[in-house]
Parts: C-alpha cells; sequence; structure tokens
C-alpha cells in the first residue's frame, strides 16, 4: 500500500502518513488505526517476570 491510498483510507493527507511513518513513539489508537488501513489488526502482548504464559490482551478496557 503506499501512502496516499493510506491516506485516502485515514482520510488524512499523504504528508501526515509520512511524518507518522518517521515517529519513534504514537498514541495506540493512532497505530491502531495504522494498522487497520493496511488490512492487518493491532495485539498486545504482555509479559511478567513472574508469568510463565503472555497475556494477550485484545483491548486496553480491561478485556484478556
Amino acid at each position: 500500500m503506499v501512502q496516499k491510498d493510506l491516506a485516502e483510507h485515514l482520510n488524512i493527507q499523504q504528508a501526515s502518513v509520512s511524518k507518522m511513518e518517521c515517529q519513534t513513539d504514537m498514541y495506540l489508537p493512532t497505530l491502531r488505526n495504522f494498522v487497520e488501513a493496511c488490512g492487518g489488526c493491532l495485539g498486545l502482548t504482555v509479559t511478567f517476570p513472574d508469568q510463565k504464559q503472555p497475556l494477550h490482551l485484545t483491548s486496553l478496557s480491561g478485556e484478556v
């Protein structure tokens, strides 16, 4: 997918897509929108030193 197509899908300017790609950090909702516009699904995996299995979060609302 090219930046122009992604920008149209996100309803933003192409320059904004370019800027997003160069960011070293961004908010999770922004990243989720970016990933979903590319046809993906954002997931978050959390690991704790005292847990054997990682925790796979499907949302940030507390659901696991």
